[in-house]
């Protein structure tokens, strides 16, 4: 990334508009040599906290956690990893690996992408077996309101 690359990372340099409102992109363009060095750089953490200064949210977009370990070394100028689980496609197995990588408080939420199921095929009757020991009947004393 150039902007690890100069001298004094200037962040305003390198900033694009992303045609969104409050929208700005850092592409990463292409990077030469080990991307080891640049994730692991003082000058990574000045960018960061530019970053910080200047807009509400920042959001860094990684390879995956398992293949690749590029995205661990960005634990200690983070405040948080947001995972994305792509439906019908990520492992289970991939993404527990992923979360035992993390430490348990850096986990700010999953975000489960890509699945091909409509909205109105989630209803009460997809998951009736999830809560079907739950219900008592009526006048049982398991209500909310019974003492």
């Amino acid at each position: 990334m150039a902007a690890l690359r100069s001298p004094k990372p200037q962040l305003e340099r390198w900033v694009r508009p992303s045609g969104i409102e409050n929208l700005s992109l850092l592409p990463s363009g292409h990077v030469e040599g080990s991307s080891y060095e640049l994730l692991s750089s003082p000058r990574l953490a000045e960018l960061l906290q530019q970053a910080r200064q200047q807009y509400t949210f920042v959001i860094i977009d990684t390879p995956p956690l398992v293949p690749v370990l590029d995205s661990s070394l960005l634990a200690g100028v983070v405040d948080g990893y947001v995972v994305v689980v792509a439906a019908h496609r990520t492992q289970r197995k991939f993404l527990a690996e992923a979360l035992n990588q993390l430490e348990p408080a850096s986990v700010l939420g999953l975000v489960f992408n890509r699945d091909d199921r409509p909205l109105l095929g989630y209803r009460e009757q997809d998951y009736r077996h999830y809560f079907a020991s739950a219900r008592v009947a009526p006048g049982k004393g398991n209500s909310p309101g019974a003492q």
